[in-house]
C-alpha cells in the first residue's frame, strides 16, 4: 500500500525505435508472481522484439465478462495507460 499513487523508478531506460508510430504503454501491476504472457520473438527493421498474439486474444484473456470465482484477497492487480506517438529523427 506504501507505494499506491506513486511513481516506481524503473531499472532500465526506454529508447524510441523504428517502426515509428502510435504505440500505447500499458503498465500491468501485481502484488503477486504475475502469468508468463503468450508471446513470440519477432525482428522488425533488425530489432527483436516480443509480440503478443492478436489484439483479440489478448484481450480475451485479460478482458470481459466471465464466471464468478471466489478470489484470494490478497491478490490484487491494476493497471494503466498511456498513448504516445514515436518519431524519428
Amino acid at each position: 500500500m506504501d507505494r499506491v499513487n506513486r511513481a516506481v523508478a524503473l531499472p532500465y531506460e526506454f529508447e524510441v525505435q523504428p517502426p515509428f508510430g502510435v504505440e500505447q504503454l500499458i503498465v500491468t501491476a501485481f502484488n503477486f508472481e504475475p502469468p508468463a504472457p503468450a508471446t513470440h520473438m519477432e525482428t522488425i527493421d533488425g530489432y527483436d522484439y516480443d509480440i503478443f498474439g492478436s489484439v483479440k486474444e489478448v484481450v480475451a484473456n485479460t478482458r470481459g465478462l466471465g464466471a464468478v470465482h471466489k478470489q484470494d484477497p490478497e491478490k490484487r492487480v491494476d493497471e494503466a495507460f498511456m498513448n504516445l506517438t514515436t518519431l524519428g529523427n
